[in-house]
Order: C-alpha cells, then sequence, then structure tokens
C-alpha cells in the first residue's frame, strides 16, 4: 500500500472522497506497476467494496522478446 493524496479520481462512479491510500500492482509478463486508488465513505454502518480505479501505469523493467 502507498500514502497519496488525490483531488479526485477520474471514472469513479461511487461517491464519496478519495482514499488516502493507494494500492500498487506489478504485473511480471509486462514488466508493468499499476497504480489503483478507491473511494472513502464515512459511514456509521458497513459499506459495499469500493470500485478500484486505475490511476497510473509505468514500467519497472524492460520486456523481452518485444
Amino acid at each position: 500500500p502507498a500514502r497519496t493524496e488525490f483531488r479526485a479520481i477520474a471514472g469513479a462512479s461511487q461517491t464519496g472522497s478519495p482514499a488516502i491510500g493507494s494500492i500498487y500492482i506489478g504485473e511480471l509478463n509486462s514488466g508493468q506497476v499499476s497504480l489503483y486508488g478507491f473511494m472513502y465513505r464515512s459511514a456509521p454502518r458497513p459499506s459495499p467494496p469500493q470500485e478500484l480505479v486505475k490511476v497510473a501505469t509505468f514500467p519497472f523493467r524492460e520486456t523481452f522478446g518485444n
């Protein structure tokens, strides 16, 4: 997990405020890392799971054979 500050997440279908956390997912075959953000809703009761929204993608290594 990473601590981030988002003002808005483009394409997010949920209402709420952007969370201060984000998730990096690395894909070994492509050599790409994607950063995903999610919305945070302050509610006194449990809410359904929030949709992850891709914020950025970048390479972490060179791929072979391309």
